[in-house]
């Protein structure tokens, strides 16, 4: 990433036309498109919070001079939806356990999930899917974004991205109706997503389903039971997704009270976390196997997995 800095810096000051400017950025904007997989590679979660706004904000001041890259779109639309979700929706995790009313967590998250549905909005128009088409049809929005999209990485992710966004809206303002009535668009984006790749992000379909189903009560076509198994399944299928283990006791143990299962998890991210320490402290005498290498763009997962357990775990006494 800060190679694509240095880049972008030595592109505006060498360059002073305004066409010749939008011509190298679209010529770079896919490199910021790819290097926001770096972020997942990040397994120290302040860091995380305190470095991912910076190039956040680079990256709009590239869209402002050159609006409607579709690069640059996909790129803010998963940096926003992810800081929202890594950060600000975390931290509302304990807000909402130690039961304070302070907002500023959850307001923070409201308004860096709307940037993502924003851009995310503006990418599939891009591609000739507007809202209104969405909203008109809400019941079909697998089926057109399976006729208007690909099935290459940028259009899923994407289109994942601004489900969870919208997903995420919903869950943090219940009372707000107008967002429900798009819960099926958000579910239209996962179906895509996730019926053109199963095995997307690691395990993440089987985090949203699960969720999808443990965290409505059975009145309103929810069924814990179901979202338990597809919760246990998708820990088994991705061991090294310590998140999925999180949105498990965040979505269905703690709220069905199931202590014996709390205490298997919490078995599990205790050791975990205590490796992971280790892990992120250089060593001399450690060398990095091949299996660790290739876990290099989970660290982001794991990292939010533990900083979720560790909040969680606060309140363990009173919630079981």
């Amino acid at each position: 990433m800060k190679s694509i800095i240095i880049l972008a810096g030595l592109i505006f000051s060498i360059t002073g036309c305004g066409t010749f400017k939008k011509m190298a950025i679209g010529t770079t904007s896919g490199m910021f498109y790819e290097a926001t997989g770096e972020l997942e590679t990040d397994g120290n979660w302040d860091s995380f919070k305190s470095g991912a706004m910076g190039n956040i904000k680079l990256m709009e001041g590239l869209l402002y001079i050159a609006p409607g890259d579709d690069d640059l779109l996909a790129s803010l639309t998963k940096a926003y939806a992810g800081y929202a979700f890594g950060v600000y929706e975390t931290l509302y995790l304990g807000d909402k356990l130690a039961e304070n009313d302070e907002e500023h967590n959850l307001n923070q998250a409201i308004y860096n999930y709307s940037k993502a549905v924003n851009y995310g909005l503006a990418y599939l128009k891009e591609q000739g899917v507007s809202f209104e088409r969405l909203k008109k049809n809400i019941g079909d929005v697998k089926e057109i974004l399976k006729d208007e999209l690909g099935t290459g990485k940028r259009d899923l992710e994407t289109a994942f991205y601004v489900g969870q966004a919208l997903g995420s809206l919903v869950n943090l303002q219940k009372t707000n109706m107008a967002l429900i009535t798009l819960v099926p668009m958000a579910k239209g984006m996962f179906d895509y997503v996730c019926e053109t790749e199963p095995e997307f992000n690691h395990g993440a379909c089987g985090i949203f389903y699960g969720s999808y189903e443990a965290s409505r009560p059975k009145m309103l076509g929810g069924n814990p039971e179901k979202g338990k198994q597809i919760f246990l399944k998708t820990i088994k299928e991705n061991p090294h997704n310590w998140f999925a283990r999180a949105a498990f006791i965040e979505q269905y143990i703690v709220p069905m009270v199931d202590e014996d299962e709390y205490e298997t998890q919490k078995e599990f991210l205790e050791e975990a976390a205590e490796s992971f320490d280790k892990e992120l402290k250089w060593n001399p005498f450690k060398k990095e196997s091949e299996a660790a290498f290739k876990k290099k763009s989970l660290k982001v997962f794991q990292a939010l997995g533990l900083k979720r357990f560790e909040i969680i775990s606060k309140y363990e006494k009173e919630i079981f």
